[in-house]
């Protein structure tokens, strides 16, 4: 892209991250540059009228992307858990698209897909580092004074999913040499309070050395090879996963073992250092993850993005008030099988 041609000859290098609330573009570069990146940027971001060539490159190196998915078992069987799992919500549908949505669209697509997202009320930007702040809003006002509202975006709009009621469960055989399992439950916002508990939770369960599930299933009854458990704050209610493969394939004893161990969690069943570890364990990667100016103004942009930058700055505190007892009463809350979804994906024999 001639725009990341740009950036690097100041020093810089642009990169974009998508997930299943927003996409980000990004770029670290020398502070006396940042006049120059902020008119390359904002040139993309309003006056980008799609190259044909330019486009058809892109597909080609997404469809690569996308083909590699493929081959990925535990990128196929969460994408799985996500369709199964909800019923109406986008976040049903995979963030790379399809084969065929790749091929098909077109640089009509394109200017529609900017002109109804990329409008002021729905565009965060975030600049952190060595500059004058009045000088660079000045700077920035002149930069966007033709970037005008064009549509209202309203994301109350995509809320509307139905509650689950029982436990939807998919065994299937698949040309693989060990088996994944993927368990989902439906848990909360970044707007709930509970999210804090749900965070720690994830650690406790299936984050780190030590962790409850790895120590269990892994590492002492051996049902698993390994085990881990993922978390992302979104902007409406999400999913908490365990995701685990395995070699031995006794299905109705892997399921009832960490059925069991869940339900050993509900109840309190764990001790007192492996609640402590979880939370100085997040408390660590949030502290790293954002001691550097990239990973502080991702961070920022990340939480105003799905809901307020306050959130990033507030965490820490919101963290350290959580007790053992609040993380038994989201488990018994949360991890409630009537509402989650498992995925089984077998190896044939």
């Amino acid at each position: 892209m001639q725009m990341k041609k740009e950036l690097e000859g100041f020093g810089g290098k642009i990169n974009a991250q998508t997930n299943k609330d927003f996409t980000h573009y990004y770029v670290n570069l020398p502070s006396f540059h940042y006049k120059e990146a902020l008119e390359i940027i904002i040139d993309a971001l309003i006056n980008n009228n799609f190259n044909p060539q330019e486009l058809e490159r892109e597909r080609a190196v997404v469809l690569n992307e996308y083909k590699i998915g493929l081959e990925d078992p535990f990128n196929q069987i969460i994408q799985i858990l996500y369709d199964y799992h909800f019923k109406n919500h986008p976040y049903k549908l995979p963030v790379i698209g399809t084969e065929l949505s790749l091929k098909n669209l077109s640089g009509e697509d394109f200017i529609n897909y900017k002109e109804k997202y990329y409008t002021p009320n729905n565009v965060f930007l975030v600049i952190l580092g060595d500059f004058e702040e009045e000088e660079l809003k000045k700077y920035l006002e002149n930069l966007i004074i033709n970037f005008k509202e064009t549509n209202k975006i309203n994301y109350q709009n995509l809320t509307n999913e139905p509650l689950k009621e029982n436990l939807t469960e998919i065994i299937e055989e698949k040309d693989l040499s060990f088996g994944i399992l993927a368990l989902g439950f439906n848990v909360v916002s970044v707007k709930n309070q509970d999210v804090y508990a749900i965070d720690i939770l994830t650690f406790l369960l299936g984050q780190g050395d030590g962790a409850y599930l790895n120590k269990n299933l892994v590492e002492d009854k051996k049902i698993f090879d390994q085990i881990n458990v993922d978390f992302t704050t979104s902007r409406d209610p999400g999913i908490l996963i365990i995701l685990g493969s395995f070699t031995k394939t006794d299905i109705p004893k892997i399921k009832t073992s960490l059925f069991e161990e869940i339900e050993k969690i509900k109840k309190g069943d764990f001790k007192e250092e492996d609640f402590k570890r979880a939370k100085n364990l997040l408390i660590n990667n949030f502290t790293f993850s954002t001691e550097t100016l990239s990973g502080r103004s991702e961070t920022l942009g990340f939480y105003e993005a799905i809901d307020n930058f306050q959130f990033a700055q507030n965490y820490l505190d919101e963290i350290e008030k959580i007790t053992k007892e609040k993380i038994i009463k989201a488990a018994q809350k949360y991890l409630n099988f009537n509402n989650a979804t498992l995925i089984i994906h077998k190896p044939k024999k």
